[in-house]
């Protein structure tokens, strides 16, 4: 780990740029003899000069310790990682926080820099410019993306299942996938515009929905106004939302899109492919540290939903604290994290399932092959970071 090297090379450097001073001193180099001078002396006497050759070897030594130096500096700056998130700060990203406060990247030699975003923009658009060199992102827009040309690489599949629901009110009539109509019109759903919205758009085609669609950024509010019938929302928040703002579950209809062939996990750490290929053990270190912080942070959630107080304070967002524990209840349930055979893994039956679902309606044309998608090995056992 370069950023670890650099730690203690700073410490040294003096010492290294002594000794390609003094190394010209040493019998290795012995100076020639001159008149009035015995063999090895350096001469230092006004009028005495040593040969040419032998000033500028030392200087050749002296520049080739700073140029390492340098080398080795400017090879650390590279490795300053940028996450980019897809939301704003919330318990969704809990584990990550953990890795980041804990000390779970530094200790693995790495600097780690948090970014979030909003739903306004696609994520992978963060990796087309330096602006970032990891995202976390849902499996079908990583492969959507790849199949434009972006070449991503999954390095770990943080989720394991489908959090995505298709939510109507219980009265509405929309309690029937094979009757979505109400009396008088066709049913308004609102989805997400990017990021979350292939999946969606999929069942609505799959079960032949003769709807209205409308692009929703965040939250249910058109919704709960009566401006959609439906409306997409994830079982880990807006599900809550809709619950604090005074509906009782029994006034919902809930279309969870994995009890419909649907169950494509979503949240993944990725990067570009080049990325990968120059730095591999960095890659996993990453890795193998949001995992970890994942572990701890379910197994200590008082604790991780402190440091998601402190992030929403940091970027002064709003904390519910009741929100947020539902968040990470509901979240960490997908991940698997007691499971090493599954956690942080992305399996050849989920991504095959993917490939063919995007295929069959027209989402994607191509796809990588699994190896070159998920090119890291299994996770280390649990704790192994801790060692």
């Amino acid at each position: 780990m370069y950023a670890l090297f650099v730690r203690h090379i700073v410490v040294v450097s003096p010492l290294l740029i002594r000794f390609s001073g003094e190394i010209m001193k040493i019998r290795l180099f012995p100076w020639p003899a001159l008149p009035g001078m015995a063999g090895g002396e350096i001469p230092d006497a006004p009028g005495r000069v040593p040969p040419v050759g032998i000033g500028a070897a030392r200087w050749r030594v002296s520049l080739f310790f700073l140029l390492l130096l340098m080398t080795i500096a400017a090879k650390s700056a590279e490795h300053r990682w940028v996450l980019s998130l897809p939301w704003v700060p919330q318990a969704q990203f809990a584990g990550i926080y953990w890795a980041k406060e804990k000390g779970l990247f530094n200790r693995q030699g790495l600097q780690v820099e948090l970014r979030h975003r909003t739903a306004e923009t696609p994520i992978f658009d963060a990796l087309k410019s330096p602006e970032s060199d990891l995202v976390i992102a849902p499996l079908v827009t990583a492969l959507k993306a790849r199949d434009a040309g972006l070449e991503v690489v999954n390095l770990a599949q943080i989720s394991q299942e489908s959090s995505l629901l298709l939510v109507a009110r219980s009265n509405s009539g929309l309690t029937d996938l094979r009757n979505f109509r109400l009396p008088d019109r066709r049913a308004r759903v609102g989805i997400w515009s990017v990021n979350f919205d292939v999946l969606p758009r999929i069942f609505l085609s799959r079960n032949k929905l003769d709807v209205e669609v409308f692009p929703v950024n965040d939250g249910v509010g058109l919704f709960l106004w009566g401006a959609l019938d439906a409306v997409t929302a994830m079982e880990y928040n807006e599900f809550y939302q809709l619950l604090a703002a005074g509906l009782r579950p029994e006034e919902l209809i809930r279309y969870r899109l994995r009890d419909y062939g649907l169950n494509v996990p979503e949240d993944g750490l990725y990067a570009l492919e080049e990325t990968f290929r120059r730095y591999p053990e960095d890659c996993e270190a990453l890795r193998n540290a949001l995992i970890s912080g994942w572990q701890e942070a379910l197994r200590q959630p008082a604790e991780a939903l402190e440091l998601v107080r402190e992030e929403c304070e940091r970027h002064h967002c709003r904390y519910d604290p009741a929100q947020q524990k539902w968040m990470l209840y509901a979240f960490g349930q997908n991940l698997k994290t007691d499971d090493q055979k599954v956690c942080g893994r992305l399996s050849r039956h989920n991504y095959d399932v993917a490939v063919q679902l995007l295929k069959k309606y027209g989402e994607i044309q191509n796809a990588a092959p699994f190896e070159t998608f998920f090119p890291l090995s299994p996770a280390p056992e649990e704790g192994e970071l801790n060692r």
